[in-house]
Formats: C-alpha cells, structure tokens, sequence
C-alpha cells in the first residue's frame, strides 16, 4: 500500500500551480529547486486509486518531496532486487 502511495507520489512528481500565473513562474519555481529552497511549500494533486475523479491535495516542503521520492526509489529498488527469475 505504501509502494502504491508513493509511486503515485512520483507521477505527480510536478507541482501544482494556480491556472491565473504564467509560465514564467512554473519556470521560476523550477530555479528554486535547483537553488536548494528545501523550506519552500510545495502541494501535488495526488489521485485516489481506483477513481479518476477522487483526489487529495498534499502538501509538504521541497525536502520532505525529495525524501520521499528518494524512498520510493529505494523501495523500488528493493522489490526489483528481489524478484525471482523465471526458473520455476
């Protein structure tokens, strides 16, 4: 369940933006991550399983977003590490 939450977390690995700003600010916002804000705020419309109208907005700062991307890629990792191979 975890896996699922946080591999959604990765598809809507873009942040949300107000449909009134322009693109320059999508832009700006993409130079702030790369400065290293990791206090700034960051919200992601993340969708329900098994719904395609049901989702929740979360919110979180830039260094917990890369937290979690980095343990869902560990997770990921662990899982691929583990599978069998079809010698069955």
């Amino acid at each position: 369940m975890i896996l699922i939450t946080l591999s959604l977390l990765l598809a809507a690995d873009t942040p949300t933006t107000p449909a009134t700003q322009p693109a320059s600010s999508e832009a700006q916002a993409t130079a702030d991550d790369s400065q290293g804000d990791v206090n700034r705020i960051i919200c992601r419309r993340v969708s329900a399983i098994g719904s395609r109208v049901s989702s929740t907005r979360q919110c979180a700062t830039a260094a917990e977003w890369a937290r979690m991307r980095e343990s869902a890629r560990q997770a990921t990792d662990r899982v691929q590490a583990n599978r069998p191979t079809g010698g069955g």
